[in-house]
């Protein structure tokens, strides 16, 4: 239901159980909070490989709704993307210092510029994505697979990106 549901559930690849609360979720900070308990259950290496996997959600999302998704990106035209994070880590996003300014590494803005500017420089979206290479790269016991557009999608809004 929402690319941050989707990174979530990835923490969990041998908790099917704790993946289907998660993905069951509405809200994308529901399906966060929903998480929270279950993240000393985290994969091993979820530290090393969450900025990938979410890359790689965000890629889903475009290959998933390439007219929404990608227009809203396009909108932003060269305008730098930031996640404005108040009081807490600013690891995704980035905070107000005492000066008024935005400070911290804004890695969910980033990543979304890298793939607004993939867009352009690419000419669209692309009409599938592969799955990441790593071991146990689970969602509800199954090995993900390719992801490919909804099949609600007409093929002239899909040439529209491709």
């Amino acid at each position: 239901r929402s690319s941050e549901a989707l990174y979530q559930a990835c923490r969990f690849p041998h908790a099917p159980e704790i993946q289907l609360r998660i993905l069951n979720e509405i809200s994308p900070m529901t399906a966060k909070m929903v998480a929270k308990p279950f993240i000393g259950a985290s994969r091993p290496d979820w530290d090393n490989i969450k900025v990938s996997v979410m890359r790689w959600c965000l890629r889903a999302k475009l290959v998933q709704h390439p007219i929404a998704f990608g227009d809203l990106l396009l909108s932003t035209g060269s305008l730098p993307i930031v996640e404005k994070k108040s009081r807490r880590s600013d690891f995704w996003g980035a905070r107000l210092n005492t000066y008024g300014n935005l400070i911290g590494p804004n890695v969910l803005g980033r990543l979304l510029m890298e793939l607004r500017d993939e867009i352009c420089v690419k000419g669209g979206v692309p009409s599938e994505l592969q799955p990441l290479p790593l071991r146990d790269f689970l969602l509800l016991g199954r090995q993900i697979e390719t992801v490919r557009p909804s099949q609600q999608l007409e093929s002239a809004q899909l040439r529209r990106f491709i």
